[in-house]
């Protein structure tokens, strides 16, 4: 079984020294034998994830290569213009600026180059440290497979193909992770129509608007499932692993559509050719995808390593505190500038100085009274914990009777820990005088 324990002692009094000790177990709903592929051993499906990245990256380097030409020319109307390539009006200013078109072309083969090499590394090290372990595998095949869209990019006419790989990865993952099953079983059944409506953004078989309808419903019935299997069926750990996936998932949405807005909002500069359109294209993209090989890698290798909560609640913390404080700084700087120049006609150094150390000394007291605030609204279940643990510790000074102690022990630690397991052990012995 899968088991993140953990060990407490508590000593009491000085003369006669009481040792309780108490072993937390959080075990998993499932067995590890149940998290590993049958009839497989590790060796054959490292070979065989090795064989598909050969074959994949193969296909890559064949596309950069056919692409290099390209690359280095320009393109004369928005028709002819290949994927990355520049036209000649972006030809002309990078050449004012001493760039060439070759310069050009190497940085975005540079560029695709750490992409694909993030990707397939990131796969590559969850397929070797955790080749038997049936979650880790599908992510890494995923990983691998979703980095075809860099490959299906350079093929003149296949970006809805690489479009329509991208949705079915998304379908599926949201649907197997952490732990590649289907859970509840008619989420297959959802997988499939996923599936389905992704593949016609590649072979469009239904118009425009059925097609975008059913992708938005599949869409919304993954992110359900996801909740739902989140709240009800995850394991602690399973829960801290999507979090972080989630929060990759977030950050490539920001800086996606900050990547994006500019061709929405300044069309004239941003169209296909432009310099915007070909460096955004392939650096923007690949900043604004980066976080997601990089958060599932925590999630599946590491996902007890840094604790996800504490950095999103203090991400909330001095966010609130930077917004709020810098409201307040402007707000007291524009109200002292005005009572100075009502009495002395001009503005006055004074009134920053004033608003700074104003600033500087609410910093803490503020800080402290926005980290409650984000407990209580955002971890109310850990605030409650906290609290607990405190009062109890309250009570453990006063306490003399070991068998209450022991049964105050194991109600808090269910009350604030929640373990499927609780075991307590009680020793004495004589101090030496």
């Amino acid at each position: 079984m899968h088991t993140d324990p953990g060990l407490f002692r508590i000593k009491i009094g000085s003369a006669e020294r009481l040792d309780i000790q108490m072993f937390v177990s959080m075990l998993d709903r499932r067995t590890a034998m149940n998290d590993q592929p049958s009839g497989l051993s590790a060796r054959a499906i490292r070979v065989s994830w090795l064989a598909l990245a050969l074959i994949a990256t193969a296909g890559f380097v064949a596309a950069l290569a056919s692409q290099w030409a390209t690359l280095r020319t320009t393109c004369h109307s928005d028709a002819d213009c290949a994927a990355f390539q520049l036209n000649a009006a972006s030809g002309r200013v990078l050449a004012e600026h001493g760039i060439s078109l070759t310069a050009y072309a190497m940085y975005t083969v540079a560029i695709s180059a750490l992409f694909w090499m993030l990707w397939v590394g990131t796969a590559w090290v969850i397929i070797h440290h955790k080749p038997r372990d049936r979650g880790a595998l599908f992510t890494a095949f995923g990983l691998l497979v979703g980095s075809a869209w860099l490959i299906c990019a350079f093929v003149p006419g296949a970006a809805n193909l690489g479009g329509s790989i991208s949705l079915s990865l998304l379908f599926l993952f949201g649907l197997l992770f952490p732990d590649g099953r289907f859970a509840p079983s008619w989420t297959r059944l959802l997988a499939v129509v996923g599936v389905l409506a992704a593949i016609q953004v590649a072979i469009p078989l239904l118009p425009a608007v059925p097609i975008f309808i059913a992708l938005f419903l599949a869409a919304c019935g993954v992110a359900a499932v996801l909740i739902y299997r989140y709240r009800h069926l995850f394991s602690w750990s399973e829960q801290r692993q999507t979090r972080w996936v989630v929060l990759g998932f977030a950050a490539t949405t920001v800086l996606y559509i900050a990547t994006a807005a500019p061709f929405v909002f300044t069309p004239g500069i941003t169209g296909y050719g432009s310099l915007y359109d070909g460096f955004a294209n392939i650096t923007g993209t690949a900043v604004a995808v980066a976080p997601l090989p990089i958060s599932i890698g925590i999630a599946v290798l590491r996902s007890g390593l840094w604790d996800i909560d504490r950095l999103i609640n203090r991400a909330l913390v001095y966010l609130s505190m930077t917004v709020t404080l810098g409201v307040l700084y402007i707000a007291i700087v524009l109200g002292l500038q005005a009572v100075f120049r009502g009495i002395t006609g001009q503005n006055s150094d004074l009134a920053v100085a004033a608003a700074t150390l104003g600033i500087a000394a609410l910093f803490t007291p503020w800080h402290r009274r926005l980290q409650r605030i984000v407990d209580r609204r955002f971890y109310r279940r850990r605030y409650d914990a906290v609290r607990t643990l405190a009062a109890f510790n309250v009570r453990l000074r006063d306490e003399v009777d070991l068998d209450q102690l022991g049964s105050d022990l194991i109600a808090v630690v269910g009350e604030t820990m929640q373990p499927s397991g609780v075991g307590l052990w009680v020793g004495s012995h004589n101090t030496p005088a």
